[in-house]
């Protein structure tokens, strides 16, 4: 957490200290248990604290969850499970608020698991993430459509042959953000990086638009 010219969440997901022996099935992501910690923190910042702005950096599959995160503010899905957290539907429209006045970074965003098992194959963990995405409605490549009429600064960045995530659906996933965005979507792509290397041209191009 740093808060001077910007405010910028980052957050660990639930299930950082899973491992190849662990129950995958007992597992937060492609579900909105994934979500809340993040939820969490913006309410408190935003709500408690009076943070009036805020950028959102997600990398990979933390890149989809910032498009869940986003999606469920917006559409204000999980009613329950964000009135426990104490995010009301006002508080739900402030954190949007302090968000559309930052900066939303996704380098290499998950798009679909199903596109991961099309790409690498199917193993037992995959098909237990794709079942809890599917399950529970929080594919990010279907998901991104329910940022409508948000005014969003989006930098979006891809990596072309992404290895880990494959490069289909980069150009959907573009084209779907970018008709539900009303603000501004800046790409930028490389063809040398890798999905986890240092992407150069996203940071140039952060540091033109901050």
């Amino acid at each position: 957490m740093s808060i001077c010219d910007h405010t910028i969440i980052g957050f660990n997901f639930p299930d950082y200290n899973i491992t190849d022996e662990s129950d995958h099935r007992k597992m937060a992501y492609g579900t909105v248990d994934e979500i809340l910690p993040l939820l969490y923190i913006l309410n408190f910042y935003v709500c408690n604290q009076d943070i009036e702005k805020i950028n959102l950096y997600g990398v990979s599959s933390g890149g989809g969850a910032v498009i869940n995160a986003l999606a469920i503010l917006n559409k204000y899905s999980y009613q329950d499970e964000l009135q426990l957290i104490g995010i009301t539907h006002k508080n739900a429209k402030k954190i949007l608020s302090a968000i559309e006045k930052g900066i939303v970074i996704l380098e290499c965003p998950l798009k679909s698991v199903q596109k991961i098992i099309d790409f690498m194959g199917a193993t037992e963990n995959l098909l237990y993430y794709h079942q809890n995405y599917e399950a529970n409605h929080l594919n990010p490549i279907t998901t991104v459509q329910q940022l409508i009429n948000l005014k969003l600064t989006i930098l979006l960045h891809f990596t072309n042959p992404d290895e880990v995530l494959s490069n289909r659906d980069d150009v959907l996933f573009i084209d779907r953000l970018k008709q539900a965005n009303k603000g501004i979507t800046h790409i930028t792509t490389d063809t040398h990086s890798g999905h986890s290397k240092f992407h150069a041209e996203l940071w140039r191009r952060y540091k033109q638009i901050k």
